[in-house]
């Protein structure tokens, strides 16, 4: 963890935003701001990763708070994340600190880092290296016993989503700013020929943004993006809309770009989604509405469990055609 001045202008106004927004924050001085890592490329990619919500946690060694003189890190403390040239990103605030030896990480804890794949194979070869070249100028050696200060931070500025994590992907809040993923799925036509919306211009798909916030400001569902977990590239967006709290019931949505059709991700992220349905949205009933002619999604919504409960003869007129649906669902006691 290399640590910069707080000279940069960025540094300063995102505190100022930041302030302006939380003023009830008990923190007013800015506080100490740096980069990640020991490279622009490392640096700039471990900003953009904090900014997003992905990157929660960090892991400096002992010996080198030790060697620097520096005091540990305290639950609370807040910094400010730059780029490698100094260009604030992002404020977080630290919720746990472990000391844990070198050997002892957790596959959980190299995850909620968010680098690379977020393997724990990957989390130890990189940061073996790191530490390797932080000690060699001293003469010094790695150990796998070594003590790793490890950090968990939350981002509280931009304010960002949890994210939620399945074996090879996870699942964020979606936001304005992932207009362009949504855009990209939805404006292909062999997407949303079975979908109710179809946005030709990044103009148009605005409106779907727009119906994502209105979900969650009205507390009638909540939407995700789903992201490859091996190189965080957007994968496609999964949800609920129509939640009733009284019936506690809601309809789930989901779709893929194209080029993850056929990988298995809505048997692996579906799981997901009913717990959180079922759990964190408190629902009793989930359901489904496909058009009877969508034979891939029927197919794919009975190998999860769901249960097939009647069709609804053309019940709907689609540019002129008289389409009908089929009603599938699952309960919170079959989940």
């Amino acid at each position: 963890m290399s640590h910069i001045h707080n000279s940069n202008h960025s540094v300063e106004k995102l505190w100022d935003d930041f302030l302006k927004v939380n003023p009830d924050n008990p923190r007013k001085i800015i506080p100490e701001s740096f980069y990640f890592c020991d490279n622009e490329k490392d640096a700039n990619e471990c900003a953009d990763l904090v900014k997003k919500g992905i990157k929660q946690a960090t892991a400096g060694s002992l010996w080198w708070y030790e060697k620097q003189n520096e005091p540990l890190p305290e639950i609370g403390n807040q910094y400010i994340i730059t780029d490698w040239n100094g260009n604030a990103t992002a404020i977080i605030e630290i919720t746990k600190v472990e000391p844990t030896p070198f050997n002892k990480i957790t596959p959980e804890f190299a995850q909620i880092e968010g680098e690379g794949d977020k393997s724990l194979s990957y989390w130890k070869q990189v940061h073996q290296a790191y530490y390797k070249r932080e000690m060699e100028p001293h003469q010094e050696h790695f150990d796998e016993n070594m003590v790793i200060i490890c950090e968990h931070f939350k981002t509280i500025y931009p304010a960002q989503p949890s994210v939620i994590y399945t074996q090879n992907y996870f699942l964020k809040e979606i936001q304005n700013t992932d207009i362009n993923d949504i855009f990209k799925g939805l404006s292909d036509l062999e997407i949303t020929q079975f979908y109710a919306v179809h946005y030709p211009t990044l103009e148009a798909t605005k409106e779907q943004m727009d119906w994502y916030a209105n979900l969650k400001k009205t507390g009638t569902g909540l939407w995700w993006g789903i992201y490859d977990k091996a190189n965080n590239q957007f994968c496609g967006a999964g949800g609920f809309n129509d939640l009733n709290k009284i019936h506690q019931k809601a309809e789930i949505g989901f779709w893929l770009l194209k080029e993850y059709w056929g990988k298995g991700i809505m048997k692996e992220v579906m799981p997901k989604l009913f717990e959180l349905g079922f759990t964190t949205l408190g629902l009793n009933r989930i359901e489904g509405y496909v058009e009877s002619k969508n034979t891939k999604c029927k197919s794919a919504l009975e190998k999860i469990n769901f249960t097939y409960e009647g069709t609804m003869r053309e019940c709907e007129i689609d540019n002129g055609k008289k389409v009908s649906v089929d009603i599938y669902s699952i309960l919170k006691r079959e989940w």
